[in-house]
């Protein structure tokens, strides 16, 4: 059977490729885990063709990009799963781990939503650090971002703004913390392109993790960043969208709304990160403690159309109704 965990051992690109993996010669844990279970050794499988059909229609700058992601996600799985900090002892209690592993992975191999003219990939990055001493636990790192082929300087803006948190990833990882950072295309087209964050940080020895989401909005046609001013004319709009939301989460939340006055909504409300564009929608959404406890999670107030429609630009008229 052709599989995922093979292209691992390959040293040439031809031979990645054509691997297959024969369980009569499986040797490692990890291998031979995949061999034992039946739902494992198919989710394999699938890996591995969806590592192919990727790959198969990217040049090969962009086919080593996946290759790496490949072989840091391979490399990375089996201590992740591992009943041991510092070895790889995967049992049967390990196959939910592993199978969540495997389903991420693919769902990161996945056809993305694709901006018009381009073609589109995923890269990733996968850390695991071992216990500093004895007793403590393991640190585990993730990201993943979106790339387009780049045949075009406008192509590379969008990849460096795709990938603007990458460095920052890379320089705060340590040994005490999980975290977890996922960028998404979540709406493409010939105007606008939409890319979710999302992103979890874990510390160790605290009462729970620290989530937040955030959406980012690129102008197609001009390779910039969107601005507030790109979707509502004046200033006005920023009093009657704040009010609005202002009413709305103190009937939604009650008590539990931590925004004593409408005004200290007011730069919340102007970040477009906070800002959810659909078809004929527009939202607002705060993260967990932005505006209230943790147990309330994210909330999410959707603004009636007709309250901000004399305040639209004519591109945000032509985005809402795409």
């Amino acid at each position: 059977m052709t599989t995922a965990i093979s292209l691992i051992a390959a040293s040439s690109w031809d031979i990645v490729r054509a691997a297959s993996f024969d369980c009569n010669r499986a040797a490692r844990p990890q291998e031979k885990f995949i061999c034992q279970h039946e739902e494992v050794s198919k989710l394999d499988e699938d890996l591995a063709k969806a590592y192919r059909d990727q790959t198969k229609i990217l040049p090969r700058e962009a086919q080593t990009m996946v290759l790496s992601s490949q072989r840091s996600w391979l490399a990375y799985w089996p201590r992740a799963c591992s009943a041991s900090p510092t070895s790889i002892e995967l049992g049967a209690d390990a196959i939910g781990c592993v199978s969540d592993q495997y389903r991420q992975r693919l769902k990161e191999l996945s056809v993305l939503p694709v901006p018009v003219g381009r073609i589109a990939f995923t890269i990733s990055e996968y850390s695991f650090n071992a216990p500093k001493a004895a007793g403590e636990a393991a640190s585990t790192h993730t990201i993943s971002y979106p790339q387009v082929v780049a045949k075009s300087s406008s192509d590379l803006l969008l990849n460096a703004w795709l990938a603007r948190d990458i460095r920052k990833w890379r320089t705060s990882l340590d040994g005490d913390s999980n975290s977890e950072l996922s960028v998404a295309l979540t709406m493409a087209t010939v105007k606008l392109i939409q890319a979710t964050e999302s992103s979890s940080w874990y510390g160790h020895g605290a009462a729970h993790p620290q989530s937040g989401r955030a959406n980012h909005y690129f102008l197609a046609e001009t390779d910039r960043v969107m601005r507030p001013a790109d979707f509502f004319t004046g200033n006005r709009w920023v009093e009657i969208v704040t009010s609005y939301v202002f009413k709305e989460l103190k009937e939604k939340l009650g008590e539990q709304l931590q925004i004593e006055r409408s005004e200290n909504l007011k730069a919340a409300v102007s970040t477009t990160a906070n800002w959810s564009i659909g078809k004929a929608s527009f939202s607002l959404q705060f993260n967990p403690y932005e505006v209230a406890p943790y147990s309330e999670g994210f909330v999410e107030v959707e603004v009636p159309m007709p309250l901000i429609r004399p305040h639209l630009t004519p591109l945000a008229r032509e985005l809402l109704a795409q």
